[in-house]
Order: structure tokens, then sequence, then C-alpha cells
């Protein structure tokens, strides 16, 4: 049985069971496909847990699974779920490689599993200020952690209230001053957990996953946007103009995918809460 004709029977509800998986190892280059049966029945429910259609589903399994379950070949069926959902959701730009966008993918386990070992060996917490937690919380309940680069809720929602998602905009400089660009906090001495993850680890790539520091960057930008503006007010600015005067007034760099996805939210946020452009 081929991959094509697992996923068609997961749409039509057939259950895999222990009696599926071969007696033993067969030399056939469908083999691999046959042995997993079980492992793609749990990444499919668990794409559909995370809000994807079934449809959607079905285009990401038959598109990237032979990818991620060869390079992921040790992870857990939740991680190449999510890397399947993650490539889903960038891909769709047509801007981004396959195999960079593998490579930069941090998970929330490996993230989680690297910050406790930091703070083990230092003897430290790992401390977000309130004030970047604050601006967090803003932008989940302005919505923008439930949407995709395109301005749609797709997918699993990010989840600001979690360390990862707050530890991404920390780095970033939100909430606070000590950082002027992506590299400071590795030399912030003040910060012995990020220190040591910088000088003693292996995963200093551990905030380079790109797809989670521009929508981070971007959903707390849109909420800063957004922020004096009232539903239902008329005569706004559109969406485009509202973005380029923010970025204008930080002196941030213009152009290219993040404006393109700032826009994209704010103009989201403007239809959901029926303002009224010019």
């Amino acid at each position: 049985m081929n991959l094509k004709d697992i996923i068609e029977d997961l749409q039509l509800g057939k259950v895999y069971t222990d009696k599926d998986r071969p007696p033993f190892k067969v030399e056939s280059k469908e083999e691999p496909i046959s042995e997993n049966k079980m492992e793609i029945k749990k990444i499919y429910q668990l794409l559909i847990k995370y809000g994807n259609s079934a449809k959607d589903v079905a285009q990401m399994l038959k598109k990237n699974y032979k990818y991620v379950a060869k390079t992921y070949a040790n992870s857990s069926a939740r991680d190449k779920a999510m890397a399947l959902s993650g490539l889903h959701s960038l891909g769709e730009s047509k801007m981004i490689k396959l195999k960079s966008l593998l490579t930069e993918i941090v998970f929330h386990d490996d993230f989680m599993k690297e910050i406790k070992r930091a703070e083990k060996e230092t003897g430290k917490k790992f401390k977000i200020p309130s004030s970047t937690k604050k601006l967090c919380m803003m932008a989940k309940k302005d919505g923008f952690h439930k949407l995709d680069y395109l301005g749609k809720k797709s997918g699993k929602a990010r989840e600001p209230n979690k360390l990862m998602y707050q530890a991404y905009a920390f780095v970033q400089g939100w909430g606070h001053s000590k950082y002027k660009n992506n590299w400071d906090w590795r030399s912030d001495k003040s910060q012995p957990v990020l220190q040591n993850i910088q000088n003693s680890s292996i995963y200093t790539s551990l905030f380079d996953y790109d797809y989670l520091r521009g929508h981070v960057t971007t959903d707390l930008q849109a909420s800063q946007i957004v922020a004096n503006i009232m539903p239902g007010s008329k005569d706004e600015e559109p969406a485009y103009y509202l973005v380029k005067d923010y970025l204008n007034s930080f002196g941030s760099q213009r152009g290219g995918d993040r404006e393109s996805m700032l826009v994209n939210k704010v103009e989201w946020w403007l239809k959901k809460n029926k303002v009224q452009t010019r």
C-alpha cells in the first residue's frame, strides 16, 4: 500500500491497528510507508485537531510527508505534524525552499528542553519582563496570533501566553530597550540563561526560527498599529498606509514579505471590527 492509498483510507475513515504492521521487514520501495501506517494516522489526526481541513491535511501529507519522515526520522509524530503544518503555511508563499525551511524549524519541545538545560546549569530562571508579556497578551486579545501570512485563520494558532512566543518577543527587543538588533541577546550578561545557551550550547540557533520570529514581530506590530482605532470607526487610513506610517515612524526597513504580512493582518482586523477606511 502506498502513501496515496493510506491517505484516501484515512479520509474515508479507515482505522489502522497493530495488525496492519508487517510481521517482519521486507525489502520494498513501499515498505517504509507500510511500516508507518500508524504514525501517518496519528499525524493526520493531530493536523485535524490543529484546525486544518481534511483536504489540506491530505495535501500536506502527499506533498511533504516523505521528506519530513526522512529528515526527522527520530522525531515524534507530534513534531512531524508541526513540521508539516509549518511547511504548509510558509510554503504557500512560494519564496521559501523546503530544505532551508526544515533546517530552520525549532520545535516547542526542543526549545523548552534547551531552556531547562541552561536553567539547570546556571541555577537561574529565564524570566520574561512583565512589559513584554503584556504586549504578547495584547496581540492575543486582538486575535493576530491566529492568522497566517495572508491574514487568514489557518492551522494551529500561535501561543502568546507561552514562554517560547514571549522569549522570541523578548530577544527582539519588545517590552524593553536593551536590544537594538537580533544579536544583542547573545552578549547580555544580565541574562545568564541566554549567555549559557550562547557560550556552552550547540543549540545557538534557538532563536533563529524565522517563521515564528516573523509572526511574533508582525503580531505585535499589528497590535500596536490598531491600538488607537475604535471598532466601527470611520474615515480611517487603509491598512497599507497605517503600516507605512508606523514603519516609517520607527525607521524600520520597508518592503518584503514582512511588510506584506503586516498589512494583511491589519487589514483583517479592520474588516473584523467593521472599520471604514477612506
